[in-house]
Formats: C-alpha cells, sequence, structure tokens
C-alpha cells in the first residue's frame, strides 16, 4: 500500500492555507490603516497644542489674535509653516496618511468660542478640505 496524499486532500489543505492567508493579510491592512490614522491624530493634536503654545507665548501674536478675534465664532488662520520657523514643529514631520511632508498650505483655524476662550483646529490641505476664506491672524490691516 502506497502512502501519501490524494489529489482531493492536496487541495483541501491548499484551499484552507489561502484563506488563512486572505484573512491574514486583510487583518494587516485594517491594523496598519488604523495605526497611521491614529498617528495623524496624534499629530494633529501636537499640532493645535503647538499652536496654542505660539500664540501665548508671543504677546505680539496674541495682540493680533486679539484683535481679529472679538466676537463669539470670529475665526482666523495662523499658517502651519509659521509653527516650523517657530521650532515649534520639526520641518521633516511626515503625514502619516500620505507618507510625505505636510503641505505648506495647511494651516490651523483659531476660532473664538461663546466663553471667549480660543479653539485650535487643524486644516490639512492634503486631504482636500473646504474652508471659508478665512483671514490670516497675523496680518496686519
Amino acid at each position: 500500500m502506497k502512502k501519501g496524499f490524494t489529489l482531493i486532500e492536496l487541495i483541501a489543505v491548499i484551499t484552507i492555507l489561502a484563506i488563512i492567508l486572505g484573512m491574514v493579510v486583510i487583518n494587516t491592512n485594517y491594523f496598519n490603516d488604523n495605526r497611521r490614522k491614529r498617528d495623524y491624530n496624534n499629530i494633529v493634536n501636537i499640532i493645535e497644542k503647538n499652536t496654542k503654545v505660539y500664540i501665548n507665548t508671543n504677546d505680539d501674536v496674541f495682540n493680533l489674535v486679539n484683535q481679529k478675534l472679538s466676537n463669539p465664532n470670529d475665526k482666523c488662520k495662523i499658517l502651519y509653516p509659521l509653527l516650523q520657523d517657530a521650532n515649534l514643529m520639526d520641518k521633516d514631520t511626515i503625514n502619516p496618511l500620505t507618507n510625505k511632508k505636510f503641505n505648506k498650505e495647511s494651516f490651523i483655524e483659531v476660532k473664538l468660542d461663546n466663553n471667549y476662550d480660543f479653539i485650535y483646529t487643524f486644516v490639512d490641505k492634503d486631504k482636500n478640505e473646504n474652508e471659508d476664506e478665512i483671514i490670516d491672524c497675523l496680518q496686519i490691516n
């Protein structure tokens, strides 16, 4: 009697292995996408916090922003490269979603809420986010 596998047994094993491999690839892609989104959100939080530091540690900047935002829901923008120039963000920071440097046209929207506190929201130009025409916080009238 010969020992070995029949053709049907081999096909069944190969099919099972293909299914397992497919599940591993799908899960790996899912976890990589989630990791990139989590990394992106962490960097955005850092950008927004560093904008707060930038405004609150520079009296001239703080005064200009205060002049622009006098009523609740008023808003203006701080350009992302200004944070890089102030050494609050690395010039080589990579956007985890695109694997490229952040777009130099990206900015942080500074908005005055009903309690007269500043709210900081990063607007990523790589994500083609639509924006209202927002004035530059540091532009002198």
